[in-house]
């Protein structure tokens, strides 16, 4: 079973800071796999189901309007259920069993929610586990996921690598940094827990279906091709139209033809 964790604090204070970035992804996963409420197992919130490469068709997203075959069926139904077990074959080889978990411990002590799986038999951090995080040195509006890493300073990233033992496991860095090039974030800590401001929030929501994607196609595909798929993603608010107030007023609208409908 492959395991997706993001990062975050717990508690309404934080709920909004770019450091719960982690969390907010999990939290869309959760919704457009249609997978079952969320429930406490040890240190963490976890929520599990079935889910199918993207290369499936519209099938193979659960929660859209055309979620209608085998994966949606997989998907609603509780791991290892009569259903799921009957829908995950027709899915073939790409139908995946996915495990969402949402430590709840403070960030610093992230990867003590993990210490039960990284000790289940035939688990395999380099190829089962996910790590979803902010990064303040990518801008927002963009992620970049990677198969390995150092911490990068990130105290959650240095707990989960404590825990694992090592730092070759994948990771999907979440954009939260300026947006303006050549700006340096000065006093981290305070940054990563302000919260953040509505118009960089509208940019990672606008990012939701590559956050996705990328968390898909490396649950079903391996980490190189979420990587290659992916990592060139950028988003950027929508253009606003040019203040034309200084060039006099608008010309009046032509009139209708004889036939517009409206």
């Amino acid at each position: 079973m492959k395991r997706i964790v993001g990062l975050g604090n717990p508690g309404p204070r934080y709920e909004f800071t770019r450091h719960n970035v982690g969390w907010w992804v999990l939290d869309h996963l959760a919704d457009v796999w249609r997978f079952p409420p969320w429930r406490a197992e040890g240190e963490a919130l976890v929520t599990t189901g079935v889910i199918a490469s993207a290369a499936g068709g519209a099938a193979s997203v659960p929660g859209s309007a055309s979620s209608t075959g085998p994966a949606a069926t997989a998907a609603l139904a509780p791991p290892g259920s009569a259903a799921a077990e009957l829908a995950a074959p027709e899915l073939g080889a790409a139908a995946v069993t996915v495990q969402l978990v949402k430590p709840q411990t403070f960030m610093n002590l992230s990867g003590r929610a993990l210490t039960a799986t990284i000790a289940e038999p035939g688990f395999d951090p380099r190829v089962d586990l996910l790590v979803v995080v902010d990064e303040a040195a990518i801008p927002v509006g963009r992620l970049r996921t990677r198969a390995l890493g150092s911490h990068g300073g990130h105290n959650g990233l240095k707990d989960v690598e404590r825990v694992v033992g090592h730092a070759h496991y994948a990771r999907l860095r979440v954009g939260v940094g300026p947006r303006e090039p050549g700006v340096v974030v000065h006093g981290l800590a305070d940054y990563v827990l302000d919260e953040m401001p509505s118009e960089e929030r509208a940019l990672i929501a606008q990012l939701r279906p590559a956050l996705e994607g990328a968390c898909r196609t490396w649950a079903t595909d391996g980490v190189l091709a979420a990587m290659n798929r992916f990592n060139g993603v950028v988003v950027t608010p929508p253009t606003r139209p040019e203040n034309t107030s200084s060039a006099g007023p608008a010309a009046p609208p032509p009139p209708a033809s004889p036939d517009r409908t409206g």
